[in-house]
């Protein structure tokens, strides 16, 4: 709902009827009407003529104040002055525009002669015979026919075609005669005649093949929906041909020379047949139908008034025969779409929306059949909106990364920023993601190099701000660093550089450079001392530019003369045992691998051991904070690295006295590129016996680009890998070429040509600008359906059989428990029942008190105990499932209604059970603590042992009065 009031709906503020054709005679005046209404100010109309805007100063036209345009005279388009043509106006207001459909403004005319028809003709009775009658003429003209002076008689053989002509299907002696053709010419009020003879003869005797009668018409025809279409086929031959129409199921819907479509609808669209045989031969002749409709919208845009910065749809959606083509207008102009405005199938979608975007729309429909519009407003309300982003600026940074920098507005509180962009691609606009920030600068980057990006800056306060203007910048380091290196003395010299645009951040804050030698050769950064004779390498880079792009300068460092260099230093005659220890020289790191470097330098004398710190450069970190390895060699090779990243390595010496010297100068080296790691989830399925769809994901570390897969696979597993039959597949895959759907990182392809009966190994690697990863664990395929048959035929099998089993053992529940049903319901004594308890029960307590009266029992569990005419104390008996049991504890007996009081009130205890007394009395003669009962001294399963939890059975059993039922089920 609130939604809603933030995007009211308005009245479309122009209204607009498209003009109408006009046809007039060369050299009178002509009229074009252009129906407008504007609710709104500022309401205008422009006229269009063939394209092109109509001045109103030019004497042939003038613009009346309803805004209908006026041609006092109209001459033929052949003249230099010609008016003739298409017209369209375009009708404005303070809210947009729209443009009409076309109008035709044409000069009636007509030919002086016929261009087609017919003179004296014969005919043979029963035969066809065409009469032809043509001529051109703006607007078309009306054809009537005449026989002997007198209008044609109204009769079925007498067929008018649609190009004037007259067809007689049947000839008869009665239609020989003279025939007049009358075109008519309404406008110019012109008639012209056309004569023609007819004579018919009596029929052939000689039998003549059949042949198509030419009528000038097109055998390719549309119709409107809806609307009638005839179908012409006339046919000469002797003995008179049977005609026959047959549809595209070459099933006969007709046999006459006219075969007529009523009503006609879009399935009966196709080719039509016309077949014509007689006892000479038989031909065919086809014809195609297209049934078309004019577009007709079944969604029309809504005019709405929309805050900035709102995502819009306008709905636009036609239906029609052939399909409609969809193009949009703004007013009147053809809108460009863009990276924020964009056309979809149903519509208009508008991605933030700025003030630039308010205006009339035009929806515009068009097919074969015609063309239809429609119109809706767009308001963006920014009355509440704060002015935009000021002074945007962008400059290149590097090959892949653009800074921007603008400036609030005066007086307003910046909630945030949004920063959008876009490159050109083939001539379409191509965006990027939209970035937030409250900064007022911005690095934008992972873009493509050498390429123009445009950029604009959006505000949010209380509301969103307009865009600001557009700036556009290229992907390139600007500037030349030119480094000159000049020596100074046999190990220094002296460099000198210009700025680039990578030494000055993106906020706009200087850092500091970084110089940066070598050896030439070598991967250790930053040497002790230059030695005259070596070549090493140089370079300054900006610390806080960390990519390691920069090119390496070449140099020389020549011989030179000794000089001598005075010591202004006074001499430390501090003693030696106490003096620090000297910190390492000549460091050196070489690397040995993508995670491992080795570390050399000058053995120090009277050292104990050394300690190496080492951090990666991008962290910031000192190397003395970072890690540390200790060495009591002048090398080491420090393992676990990272990948393709630059590591700093300092060397401290310890002495033997414990003393601690300082940190060696810093090296810098750079381990290299790793391979991928091996492609994860590999699997396969059968697509036929000789093809198998592989599947896998790609690797979990892919250390820089990947370039491609290989696969590799061979039927005999003892041959060496780089004899296996190899595939490569590219790492970026359409999904028309995949056999495997699944998520981005999921590769797939076809593994083709194999044979059925052989298993193969595969693998997969992936392959990187650095090389070739490491493999998969390979699998076995194969493509032998039989075996899967036979699993599958198992697998049945066994289903068979468990049901089959669960039905067997089932019936024989089902049985006992009839059976124990029907021993309990012969007893007159008692009457069994079943109880519930829960499963978490681990014991149930069961009182029993005279079972042979009726109404007397008692039950416990958990504690609680339900009694009903309780005469003597209970006897609480345990009752425990069987392990062994296929009965849940929560489908356990009801031992609620175990123990029913029999029918017979006064029965005496003998009655109930005359074999309790013998088995209690056993038991009184037992001294275990815990006492059991044997019921009938057998082992029965519908007997249920008892366990008794305390001494209670020593009482007199006379008095107790106490049974066993054996109502429990077996096994349970």
């Amino acid at each position: 709902f609130a939604r809603a009031l933030d995007t009211p709906e308005i009245a479309l503020s122009l209204k607009l009827t498209d003009p109408k054709d006009v046809i007039v005679q060369k050299g009178q005046s002509a009229t074009l009407r252009c129906d407008a209404k504007s609710s709104i100010a500022g309401f205008k109309v422009t006229w269009f003529h063939n394209d092109s805007p109509v001045q109103l100063n030019d004497t042939r036209w003038r613009q009346h104040e309803d805004g209908s345009l006026y041609i006092p005279k109209v001459v033929s388009r052949k003249s230099a002055n010609g008016v003739t043509g298409e017209y369209q106006c375009l009708v404005r207001n303070n809210a947009g525009a729209l443009l009409s459909g076309v109008a035709k403004l044409r000069v009636a005319s007509m030919d002086r002669e016929f261009t087609k028809s017919s003179s004296n003709l014969t005919v043979a009775e029963s035969q066809p015979v065409v009469l032809h009658c043509s001529i051109h003429s703006t607007p078309p003209a009306e054809i009537q026919w005449e026989f002997n002076n007198q209008p044609l008689p109204q009769h079925t053989r007498h067929v008018p075609l649609p190009n004037g002509a007259l067809l007689i299907t049947n000839s008869q002696f009665s239609d020989a005669g003279s025939y007049r053709c009358k075109a008519t010419n309404n406008i110019l009020n012109k008639i012209k005649y056309s004569k023609t003879t007819l004579t018919v003869f009596s029929s052939p005797t000689e039998s003549k093949a059949p042949t198509f009668l030419p009528l000038d018409i097109s055998l390719n025809n549309t119709v409107d929906l809806g609307e009638n279409l005839k179908l012409y086929c006339a046919v000469m031959g002797w003995p008179t041909p049977t005609v026959q129409w047959l549809n595209n199921d070459s099933v006969v819907i007709a046999n006459s020379t006219v075969l007529q479509l009523l009503k006609a609808r879009e399935r009966q669209s196709g080719n039509y047949t016309c077949v014509a045989y007689n006892t000479m031969s038989r031909i065919s002749q086809t014809y195609r139908v297209e049934v078309q409709q004019k577009p007709q919208f079944n969604v029309t845009p809504v005019s709405k008034s929309y805050p900035p910065a709102k995502t819009v749809r306008l709905d636009c959606q036609a239906k029609g025969v052939p399909e409609p083509r969809f193009y949009w207008l703004k007013d009147g102009l053809p809108l460009t779409y863009d990276t924020r405005i964009k056309k979809q199938s149903t519509g208009l979608v508008f991605s933030h929306t700025f003030n630039s975007d308010s205006g009339i729309y035009q929806c515009v429909a068009v097919n074969s059949a015609g063309k239809i519009w429609t119109a809706a407003q767009i308001e963006i309300n920014v009355s509440l909106s704060p002015s935009p982003p000021e002074n945007v600026q962008c400059r290149p940074y590097d090959s892949t990364s653009i800074c921007l920098s603008w400036m609030s507005p005066t007086n307003v509180t910046v909630q945030a920023y949004s920063v959008h962009s876009f490159y050109k691609a083939q001539g379409l606009e191509v965006s990027r993601p939209e970035y937030v920030t409250n900064l007022t600068h911005y690095q934008a980057v992972g873009l493509y190099s050498s390429t123009n990006y445009t950029f604009y800056v959006r505000l949010y306060s209380k509301a969103a701000s307009d865009r600001s203007e557009k700036v556009t910048c290229e992907t390139t380091i600007k500037g030349s660093r030119n480094l000159d290196i000049v020596p100074i003395n046999v190990n220094s010299v002296s460099l000198k550089w210009f700025e680039i645009s990578t030494d000055v951040p993106c906020d706009g804050n200087m850092s500091f450079y970084k110089v940066q030698w070598r050896r030439e050769g070598h991967s250790t950064i930053n040497v002790e001392r230059l030695l005259p004779g070596t070549n090493y390498e140089f370079r300054v880079t900006s610390t806080s530019y960390n990519k390691d792009s920069i090119p390496w300068i070449p140099y020389t460092h020549s011989k030179m003369e000794d000089t001598i260099f005075t010591n202004n230093e006074e001499t430390n005659n501090t003693n030696i045992t106490d003096a620090k220890p000297l910190p390492p020289e000549q460091l050196e790191g070489t690397p040995l691998s993508a995670t491992s470097i080795k570390l050399t330098w000058i053995d120090v004398a009277n050292k104990k051991f050394y300690t190496i710190c080492y951090v990666l450069v991008k962290e910031g970190l000192k190397c003395e904070d970072g890690n540390s390895l200790n060495s009591y060699s002048n090398k080491i090779t420090v393992t676990k690295l990272k990948s393709n990243a630059t590591y700093e390595f300092k060397v401290q010496t310890h002495s033997l006295e414990g003393i601690s010297g300082p940190f060696s100068k810093s090296i810098e080296v750079q381990t290299p590129a790793d391979v991928p790691s091996p492609v994860l989830d590999l699997k396969f399925k059968v697509i036929n016996e000789s093809t198998a769809c592989l599947r896998w994901k790609a690797p979990a570390h892919k250390n820089g680009k990947l370039q491609k897969y290989i696969i590799s696979y061979t039927p005999d597993r003892d041959r060496p890998l780089e004899n296996w039959i190899d595939i490569s597949i590219p790492s970026y895959q359409r999904k028309s070429m995949t056999c495997w759907l699944g998520d981005q990182d999921t590769i797939s392809a076809y593994l083709r040509n194999l044979s059925s009966n052989v298993h193969y190994m595969v693998l997969v690697r992936a392959a990187s600008d650095v090389g070739v990863g490491k493999p998969t664990l390979p699998i076995v395929v194969t493509t032998n359906p039989t075996g899967r048959v036979i699993v599958g035929v198992i697998m049945a099998l066994m289903c068979i059989v468990c049901c089959i089993t669960c039905i067997l053992v089932r019936r024989r529940c089902l049985k006992r428990r009839a059976l124990a049903r029907a021993r309990m319901a012969a007893s007159n004594n008692y009457y069994p029942a079943v109880a519930h308890y829960a499963s978490h029960v681990g014991a149930v307590q069961v009182r029993l008190e005279e079972p042979c009266a009726a109404n007397f029992y008692a039950f416990e569990c958990n504690g609680h105990v339900d009694s009903k005419k309780s005469k003597h104390s209970p006897i609480p008996l345990r009752f425990e499932e069987d392990s062994n049991s296929n009965v849940k504890s929560s489908k356990f007996y009801d031992l609620y209604r175990l123990f029913e009081n029999s029918k017979k009130s006064n029965s005496n205890y003998h009655q109930c059970n005359p074999h309790f007394e013998q088995n209690v009395s056993k038991m009184q003669n037992s001294n275990s603590d815990v006492q059991s009962l044997d019921l009938d001294g057998d082992s029965s399963l519908n007997a249920t042992q008892l366990t008794c939890l305390d001494d209670s059975l020593g009482i007199s059993v006379v008095n107790s009065h106490r049974r066993i039922s054996p109502v429990l089920g077996p096994n349970g």
